[in-house]
């Protein structure tokens, strides 16, 4: 079979360009993180680099956790005393608590599971 001959050939990108890119990539990102115009703001994390190590939350209408510090939305500016910045959204850690019960909770199913069952062998004794 034949080689079909293309008048135009689309352009290839070596590796070096893609890569070149990433570092671009990744300061949108820094910059826009969960802002409410951010195409970002669906990601389960972001990493922010930040040299001033300041956080604007003033177009943040999502609660966020950065570096296991709480913050508000719309809270304006925050100092993260650090450069590098791990933002998650505060509706995914409640998700992860709803997912994994705490100890507490599982000792009070438990003791709920063992009234109940106590409480049915009393019931089939008085039966029998």
């Amino acid at each position: 079979m034949k080689k079909p001959n293309f008048k135009y050939s689309l352009p290839s990108y070596s590796e070096n360009f893609l890569e070149s890119l990433n570092p671009r990539m990744e300061m949108i990102r820094s910059s826009l993180g969960y802002s409410d115009y951010s195409p970002f703001r669906t990601e389960p994390f972001i990493d922010i680099k930040t040299p001033t190590g300041m956080i604007d939350m003033s177009n943040t209408g999502t609660p966020l956790f950065a570096n296991g510090q709480f913050l508000p939305p719309y809270s304006g500016l925050h100092n993260m005393g650090t450069t590098n910045v791990r933002e998650i959204p505060a509706h995914t850690l409640d998700y992860m608590k709803l997912r994994v019960p705490t100890k507490k909770i599982l000792q009070t199913k438990i003791l709920g599971l063992l009234q109940m069952w106590i409480h049915h062998l009393i019931l089939v004794a008085h039966i029998y």
